[in-house]
């Protein structure tokens, strides 16, 4: 694919279109969310602990480098907002469809069929073949260990990933089973995504990265769709063009209502943070009686609580990016019943 108006990736978006575009995106009302706890729940303890006699000034510069973990994490989220509203403006000049933050198991790729990662964003084509490239994130839980000076790290911190996905036009002829690479293309892919895999379902093909190919940079978008186009010239596509748009994918039906309302994630995050810390309080007192010591103390923490809080929030936000089921009426579970219907499937 060339010729992409790459202007709108220039541009500097203003605070409306910031917020918008967060809006679209689960993963970052998340963060912003936990941003925004972070730095006004310390600004409240500041406050309450500057008005009453007799102030704890360690306590208050404990709370204030929260709250500028805080404010930092907000700008960051921020910050991230406006490559979406980049991205929604190269969408809309460029006749692309733009996709952020959802769970696409209708996919043939494996990491994507298994829910392992999600779009995080991605850039797709209206033209056949479909080409569509982007980034993915995990959603598996993370794995953390405590060092002996009670230092807590992650061993698989997330990261966001790039992919390239190629869906070919149907045809008379079979799709590939095997694909032609060469050493040019898999050096090329190789440069973009770093370590790759590519796997053929159907007339699919995937290409999982392991480095983010930041579709925000014009240089590394426009490389990720010429080689997108090669990978469909190599399987046999023939040349794509804007008058032979393909009809919707089956399994985008209701693709205005990809995920859940930001408000309801943002309760979700808030109730997430009031249960959490209640049942962590809850589970310390009652090791507090057990006298289990500081090495007992820490074993519980490496084994049993932290790992138990990251599974939480992989559900938390497996839950945010999930897309809503939307209700059946009565006349579609009538159509059902209708005999014949599973042999027509």
């Amino acid at each position: 694919m060339t010729g992409l108006d790459l202007s709108p990736l220039e541009r500097r978006p203003g605070l409306l279109s910031r917020v918008r575009s967060l809006g679209a995106s689960p993963v970052q009302v998340v963060g912003a969310t936990i941003g925004a706890l972070a730095l006004f729940g310390p600004l409240i303890g500041i406050l309450v602990a500057v008005l009453r006699p007799g102030t704890d000034w360690g306590f208050v510069g404990t709370m204030a480098l929260f709250a500028a973990c805080g404010a930092w994490a907000l700008f960051d989220v921020l910050r991230k907002a406006g490559t979406g509203a980049g991205l929604e403006g190269l969408a809309r000049a460029n006749g692309l469809t733009l996709q952020r933050s959802v769970d696409a198991r209708h996919y043939t790729g494996s990491r994507f069929r298994s829910g392992e990662r999600i779009i995080l964003h991605s850039l797709r084509t209206r033209t056949s073949p479909i080409l569509e490239v982007g980034d993915t994130w995990p959603t598996k839980r993370v794995r953390f260990t405590i060092g002996f000076s009670g230092a807590v790290s992650a061993q698989n911190a997330p990261q966001a990933e790039g992919f390239m996905r190629v869906v070919l036009p149907p045809g008379d002829h079979p799709p590939p089973r095997t694909f032609p690479m060469t050493a040019q293309l898999d050096e090329a892919l190789w440069r973009l995504l770093g370590d790759c895999s590519l796997e053929i379902h159907d007339r699919e093909i995937t290409v999982m990265g392991s480095q983010p190919l930041e579709p925000e940079s014009p240089e590394r978008l426009t490389a990720a769709f010429r080689l997108a186009g090669a990978l469909a010239r190599f399987a046999g596509a023939p040349q794509s063009t804007g008058a032979d748009a393909p009809p919707p994918e089956p399994a985008q039906r209701g693709i205005g209502r990809r995920t859940r309302h930001p408000l309801k994630i943002v309760g979700g995050v808030l109730a997430f943070f009031v249960v959490v810390p209640v049942a962590f309080a809850i589970v310390m007192s009652n090791l507090e009686d057990l006298s289990l010591g500081e090495a007992g103390l820490r074993a519980v923490l490496a084994w049993f609580i932290i790992p138990v809080i990251g599974v939480l929030v992989a559900l938390l936000l497996r839950w945010a990016t999930a897309r809503p089921r939307s209700p059946r009426r009565r006349g579609s579970r009538r159509e059902r019943r209708r005999p014949g219907e599973d042999a027509m499937r």
